[in-house]
């Protein structure tokens, strides 16, 4: 509600949403080092493709739904997603590692929208329901990307056959994390050169990161919330 993107001047938007943190997962070659990533082609799309190059990869621009077939036929070795692919996506059977690099805050967002004209026809009592499910579908939505995201990692290790979950050191973090700093510089540049608020940006999602952690419910809290309030609702269940 605080910004409104032109882009989204002819909707009504209900809420926005992000998946998990972004991992790089790859099909053979184990990541360890920013080194480790030379040479490497790794799909990558937005300001990730931005990170990806400032670590040395090869960012490699594809949607997700074209990322199997590019990782099963060598096209690509890795891709920069969050845990939630390797089972929605079905990426588990085809890569061998997956690096943790959660602190570098690489994430995709999304959006809910109405048709303006279909949102201004409504009666106020109606759109005031939509307003307050879509308040609350802020933290339930990310309660639902936590859980799936815990879901693809478990059937990712489940797999075996040497499959790795790599956690970067504390100094080698820190390496990732000012390269993405330094993607994200780049970035608010190319925003300020249009003409946008990039520091107003900057401050306020950093305001906003500070009040939901403060909120956050643990990872095992949101699991067990899912499989309470929505694997029920699924077909089949």
């Amino acid at each position: 509600n605080e910004f409104m993107p032109d882009e989204l001047a002819d909707t009504h938007v209900l809420y926005l949403h992000a998946h998990g943190p972004g991992v790089v997962v790859t099909v053979d070659k184990p990541v360890y080092t920013m080194e480790d990533l030379e040479g490497l082609v790794i799909r990558a799309t937005g300001v990730g493709a931005m990170v990806m190059e400032e670590l040395g990869a090869t960012p490699y621009s594809a949607s997700m739904g074209g990322a199997l077939e590019l990782l099963e036929k060598g096209t690509i070795d890795g891709s920069y997603e969050p845990f939630e692919p390797l089972i929605g996506w079905g990426h588990a059977p085809t890569v061998k590692y997956v690096t943790n690099c959660w602190d570098v805050g690489y994430t995709t967002d999304f959006f809910i929208v109405m048709n303006l004209d279909k949102w201004n026809s409504l009666p106020s009592d109606i759109q005031q329901v939509f307003t307050d499910v879509s308040e609350e579908w802020i933290e339930k939505h990310a309660k639902v990307w936590v859980a799936y995201d815990n879901e693809g990692r478990e059937y990712f290790l489940s797999l075996g056959e040497g499959r790795e979950i790599i956690e970067l050191t504390p100094d080698e973090m820190a390496r990732w994390v000012a390269a993405g700093e330094a993607a994200k510089a780049d970035y608010m540049a190319e925003m300020v050169a249009m003409g946008l608020p990039a520091a107003e940006y900057e401050d306020y999602i950093n305001e906003r990161i500070a009040y939901w952690s403060a909120l956050a419910p643990s990872e095992a809290e949101c699991i067990f919330w899912v499989e309470q309030n929505v694997i029920p609702l699924l077909p089949g269940e």
